[in-house]
């Protein structure tokens, strides 16, 4: 049977904990025994997708992705698959592979600041900078203390030559700087969004989001 028991939802939970203290070998290693059990068990093969896209060993993002294909072969319409697979074929860029995941992401949750913005920043790569803009002021409204977002309209504002809207919106980006409820998209597990965690599972195997502790160097790209 695919459906997990409690054993299963034990291992799976064990996976979660473990890439709360970012030891992503570890979780891979306990994820990939929980898909081998129960291989139609979506959600701890997402986990497992999580864990190798954090592992970076060589050749860990096509093997997280192969993980996420099976997953949408069966449900293409899962909004944390796609997610993930947005933030993996964005990484490698493969830009317009990683636009129609997140798309489709922002379709299915339209109030998901991190998805407008990594949209935005698919956008801002394709060309297409009015969409840019767009999804950037949608993520601000929707989470006013994801800074990341107010970089990139500053961004496209500056080169479609607003100077002064983009001045406003760095201003934005600088004055929360020092506010410790404002944070940065970044390629870190924890400050992708909230669809990048690992899920942790409940009893009745209803998955439950569970946060990880702050911080972690995976991903890292330079913030100007």
């Amino acid at each position: 049977s695919s459906v997990p028991d409690d054993r299963d939802i034990a291992l799976n939970n064990r996976g979660v904990a473990l890439m709360g203290y970012f030891d992503y070998a570890g979780a891979v290693t306990v994820f990939d025994e929980a898909v081998s059990k129960r291989p139609d068990w979506l959600d701890a093969r997402i986990n497992l997708a999580i864990a190798l896209k954090n592992r970076q060993q060589r050749g860990d993002e096509q093997l997280a992705l192969q993980e996420l294909a099976q997953v949408l072969a069966s449900d293409p319409g899962n909004v944390r698959a796609n997610y993930v697979a947005g933030l993996l074929r964005l990484y490698l860029g493969e830009i317009e592979a990683a636009a129609d995941h997140f798309r489709r992401v922002v379709e299915a949750d339209p109030v998901d600041a991190y998805a407008q913005y990594y949209l935005g920043q698919c956008q801002l790569r394709l060309g297409d900078r009015e969409a840019a803009l767009a999804a950037y002021a949608t993520a601000t409204e929707l989470d006013p203390y994801l800074r990341s977002a107010y970089y990139g309209a500053a961004q496209v504002l500056r080169q479609v030559q607003r100077e002064q809207e983009a001045s406003d919106q760095l201003a934005l980006f600088e004055r929360m700087s020092a506010n410790p409820r404002a944070r940065l998209a970044e390629f870190k597990y924890t400050r992708m969004g909230p669809k990048s965690l690992a899920l942790a599972v409940d009893d009745d195997t209803g998955a439950t989001e569970v946060t990880a502790l702050p911080g972690g160097a995976l991903f890292a790209e330079p913030v100007e």
